[in-house]
């Protein structure tokens, strides 16, 4: 998705709201993963320092007047998330996967 936009001549930008941490597909599905401990850290204080410095940077240091939010799955929380941070056009769409469920 961010490819498409990004081809539509649009600044796209994807920060790693994971902090390096991603749950990888093989170890969910094959349930090698704790998920609720996992979640623990990638709660409001781990994401949204994240999307403050990403938010900071596009306005301030890049003069971006006007922002715009797409998140499926753990990102659609997040989208909604930035909306406090700043008046942001947010578009968030939620997912069958199990993560999404849990929220």
């Amino acid at each position: 998705m961010s490819d498409d936009f990004a081809t539509q001549g649009y600044l796209t930008v994807v920060p790693d709201l994971f902090n390096g941490d991603p749950l990888r597909p093989d170890a969910f599905y094959s349930g090698k993963v704790d998920l609720p401990q996992w979640l623990t850290h990638h709660d409001t204080a781990t994401v949204d320092p994240i999307a403050d410095v990403v938010i900071d940077h596009l306005k301030h240091s890049l003069k971006v007047k006007k922002l715009a939010g797409v998140g499926y799955c753990f990102g659609a929380k997040v989208g909604v998330w930035i909306l406090k941070f700043c008046s942001v056009l947010c578009f968030s769409e939620r997912s069958d996967c199990r993560v999404a469920s849990i929220f």
